[in-house]
């Protein structure tokens, strides 16, 4: 039986409404750009983004100290530019009612804070996530659950992103724990379910979606509770009735 010391958890829609934000926030940039629509900006700030910063570019690296000012800037000059367009005063004011719309949209998910208040006093919280270092941890910080966990770490502050096994590797080295002894609880079976079973972690996947990988399943984050590794520990926060998963 394993012996459960520690948590990890992804943070994009696994903690935090990150996709919905950030659709209210292109939403509220598109009346910038009349002769646009929602997809053709999506496609080109994700395309600009994985052309200046994906894995295995030359860019990459500097996710680990680009500052978020700086990243939004570029990100919105090549985006715009692949739609042909070429104004810096327009760049700017996308950039301010982006923020403006994603300070509003981006929140907890529910369950999330008091899930954390139940699990912190009794096992170290940690995050693996995909993304910028600054604005991981800016978000994590906005929506006030940055005092929940003791290790945060954004790929690039490694060097590469989920579901590499080395990547899990170091995140258990901050917490001096062993394989055996972690969980992570994430959205993607790609990324978070596959790195975690490849580390020996035990993995959890939350989501409607079946995922037959996952060592369990969750549909909201409270679940995570009832689950056994969790009941076996025998903390007495956690109640004993109600087990779904």
């Amino acid at each position: 039986m394993r012996c459960l010391k520690g948590i990890f958890f992804d943070l994009d829609d696994t903690l935090i409404s990150t996709s919905a934000a950030m659709n209210a926030a292109l939403l509220a940039t598109l009346p910038l750009l009349p002769n646009q629509n929602i997809q053709t900006l999506t496609n080109a700030l994700a395309d600009s983004y994985q052309a200046l910063w994906g894995y295995g570019t030359p860019g990459y690296t500097a996710l680990k100290t680009l500052p978020t000012p700086e990243l939004r800037r570029c990100l919105t000059n090549e985006a715009l530019s692949r739609l042909g367009i070429q104004d810096a005063a327009l760049t700017a004011a996308m950039m301010e009612r982006y923020a403006q719309a994603e300070k509003i949209a981006l929140q907890p998910l529910p369950g999330v804070r008091e899930t954390l208040e139940k699990l912190q006093p009794h096992f170290p919280l940690g995050i693996i996530t995909n993304g910028p270092s600054h604005i991981q941890r800016e978000k994590l910080a906005q929506v006030g659950l940055a005092t929940y966990f003791s290790v945060v770490i954004a790929d690039a502050d490694f060097g590469a992103p989920k579901p590499d096994p080395e990547l899990f590797a170091y995140a258990a080295k901050q917490l001096e724990l062993s394989p055996s002894e972690l969980l992570f609880v994430g959205d993607s079976s790609s990324a978070d379910v596959a790195g975690a079973n490849t580390s020996g972690w035990i993995s959890v996947y939350l989501g409607t979606e079946t995922c037959l990988e996952a060592a369990f399943t969750i549909s909201r984050l409270e679940e995570l509770l009832q689950l056994p590794p969790l009941q076996e520990t025998k903390r007495p926060c956690i109640p004993t009735q109600g087990r779904r998963y």
